[in-house]
Formats: C-alpha cells, sequence, structure tokens
C-alpha cells in the first residue's frame, strides 16, 4: 500500500475541494440561490444561515491547518464538529479523508458513502468518491452480523448498531473485534473474533436464557453410599458404647471419693478422694463428648445410608452447553471416611469423623 505521504498528496484534492464550498455558500452564488419566486423569503433565511456557516468555515480553516501540521486527531474533531454546525455534504469528504489518514479506513468509507447518498453532493465527484472506496474495500473485512432475538440490543467493539431482529454486513478494519448481542434477564453473547484483510465473515450472535443450575446430580454409585452410611452408623454406636463405659466408671470413682470425704462438708476430702474426684470429673467428661460424638456420627450414617440413590438420576433440568461454566451441577461421591478418638492432655479426649466425596 502506498506509504502515508503518498496517501496525503492524493488526497488533498478533497480538502481543497471542501474547504472553499463552505465559502463559497456564504457568498450565496446565483447558481446556489433558489428560484426567483421565492427569493425574498429564502433571503432572509441565507442570513439566518450566515452564522453557522461562518463558524463552520473558522472550524474548517483550523482543521485543514492542523492536517497540515499532521495532526489528524484533532483535525478530525473540528471537520466533526463544523459539520454538526452547518451539515454541508462537503464536510463528509473532509472527515472521511482525515479518517483515512488515521488507519479507521472503514469508517472513512462509510463516510464517503454519506457523502454519495446526500442529494447534495457535487456529481462530478462521484467517480472520484466511487474509486476511494473501491480502494478500501479491497483491504478492508467484512462481518456479517445476524440476531435472531427481538429487541436484543447488539454493539460492534462497544458502538451499538442496532437491535434484533438484525441481518447485516459491516466494514471493519483488519484484526480484533468484539460482537455483543445482549437484552434484560437474559444472558448476553459475546463473540470476539480476528478478521484478515479482505476476509468475509459470517456471525450468528444470540443472547440466550439464563443458565439453570440442577439441584443434584447423583452419578455414584448407590452402593458405596450406603456402605459409608453403615461404617459411620456403627462409629456412632461404638462411640456411644464407649461413653456409656466411662460414664459407668465416673460414677464408680464418684461415689469411692465420697467415702473419702466429711459427710458434713463435701469439699473436705482426703488426698486419695480428691484424686478419685478428679478421675471421676476426667471419667464423665470423656463419657460426654463420646456419647454426643456417637450420637451425631449415628445421625450422619442414617442418612447417608437411607438417602443412597439406588441407581443414576439424571437432571431434570441442565443448562446450555453455551453456559456450563455459568455453574456446576453438584456431584456427590463417597470416598474415605475417617473417626477418630484421642487423648487430650488437659483431660478427656477428643472425638470426630471426616468424609471425603
Amino acid at each position: 500500500m502506498r506509504d502515508r505521504s503518498t496517501l496525503v498528496r492524493s488526497l488533498c484534492a478533497l480538502f481543497l475541494v471542501a474547504a472553499p464550498a463552505v465559502a463559497r455558500a456564504d457568498g450565496a452564488p446565483k447558481k446556489e440561490e433558489a428560484p426567483k419566486a421565492d427569493a425574498p423569503k429564502e433571503g432572509a433565511q441565507e442570513d439566518a444561515k450566515a452564522g453557522p456557516r461562518e463558524a463552520a468555515q473558522s472550524l474548517l480553516q483550523e482543521g485543514n491547518q492542523l492536517v497540515g501540521s499532521g495532526d489528524y486527531v484533532e483535525a478530525l474533531g473540528k471537520f466533526e464538529e463544523a459539520y454538526k454546525v452547518f451539515p454541508s455534504p462537503k464536510l463528509l469528504l473532509n472527515i472521511g479523508t482525515t479518517q483515512r489518514l488515521l488507519g479507521r479506513s472503514a469508517d472513512a468509507a462509510s463516510t464517503y458513502e454519506r457523502y454519495l447518498a446526500d442529494p447534495e453532493h457535487d456529481p462530478k465527484r462521484e467517480a472520484e468518491v466511487k474509486r476511494i472506496i473501491g480502494e478500501i474495500d479491497a483491504v478492508v473485512s467484512r462481518i456479517k452480523v445476524k440476531v435472531t432475538t427481538p429487541g436484543a440490543g447488539v454493539k460492534v467493539d462497544g458502538k451499538e448498531i442496532g437491535k434484533g431482529p438484525l441481518d447485516i454486513t459491516l466494514r471493519v478494519d483488519p484484526g480484533q473485534h468484539t460482537v455483543v448481542a445482549e437484552k434484560s434477564f437474559m444472558s448476553a453473547d459475546v463473540e470476539t473474533v480476528t478478521v484478515k484483510p479482505g476476509e468475509a465473515l459470517d456471525l450468528d450472535v444470540e443472547p440466550a436464557p439464563p443458565g439453570v443450575v440442577t439441584k443434584t446430580e447423583r452419578i455414584e454409585s448407590g452402593s458405596a453410599q450406603r456402605i459409608a452410611g453403615i461404617v459411620i452408623g456403627s462409629a456412632g454406636i461404638a462411640s456411644a458404647g464407649v461413653g456409656a463405659v466411662f460414664g459407668g466408671l465416673a460414677i464408680a470413682s464418684n461415689n469411692s471419693a465420697k467415702k473419702e470425704c466429711s459427710k458434713a462438708d463435701p469439699t473436705l476430702c482426703s488426698a486419695r478422694g480428691v484424686d478419685l474426684g478428679k478421675s471421676a470429673s476426667t471419667k464423665a467428661t470423656v463419657s460426654t463428648a463420646t456419647l454426643i460424638t456417637g450420637a451425631g456420627l449415628f445421625t450422619v450414617g442414617t442418612i447417608l445410608f437411607f438417602t443412597a440413590p439406588t441407581g443414576k438420576k439424571k437432571p431434570k433440568d441442565s443448562a446450555p452447553k453455551a453456559h456450563a461454566s455459568r455453574g456446576e451441577p453438584w456431584r456427590s461421591k463417597v470416598e474415605t471416611v475417617d473417626v477418630w478418638l484421642a487423648p487430650r492432655l488437659e483431660g478427656g479426649v477428643e472425638a470426630g469423623w471426616g468424609a471425603r466425596f
């Protein structure tokens, strides 16, 4: 492709034509005057437009100076502002040319097409503008965006291009682009694509209903869960048995300790009575802990046993595959069960259980 300096020289004609165009409009030559029958009324309208024309002319001159100094970004801002003040189609030539100088070829082609579509464009410029559009089309890419969801907003690179249903082909510059289709109470479809020069890509984007996550999805063997329930329940029964034994020992030690203490004041005991009292307290603590642990283990074991599935159960509802990452069904599978009873240094025992699913 030609270098930037050559491109600037080849496009300067557009600026030279467009620049005086607004100025000539201010002068109101005869060929641009309204029909004679409406001359008085139209003349008043021309006077009313004199202010916007002058403002646009000033902005146009500033923009052309910025182009000459290579500040295309600021120049484009001046030209676009001038067009807002006084929407002459001739200013679209300046805007499109500056967009092309900035490497925004796809935008430039669209701007040139706006110029050709304006009924006030200069027919003598048509061939030249069409040639430029043809040059651009040879290097830009195209993305055909199709959305069937009614009311879905469609954006390309953050710019809204319409609402569904929509079937439109867009010029885009080569590179990466993001297309989004979104609608309230639906999951947006975000597609990021990379297109090469001259490549045409078809892209269907549709917002989808939010994914429905199933409550449970049991895939494990029911027998494994029942076995785990039996193991944990059995551990609970054993723990309760240990608690009962220690409870009996605690009662026996407490009765022996009472014999070593004063009947009038139970706090006055012999040394052996004090030791027997401490022993009774420790055994009582062990008994309480193991009884509570046993009851808990037995309850868990019973639940696991009676809730074990008889076979594989498929979920009634599942999230769409495209949105599976929003939530995975819970999968339960008992692998190991650990039950422990351990003495504590400060007295008593620590009991517990654990299972890995």
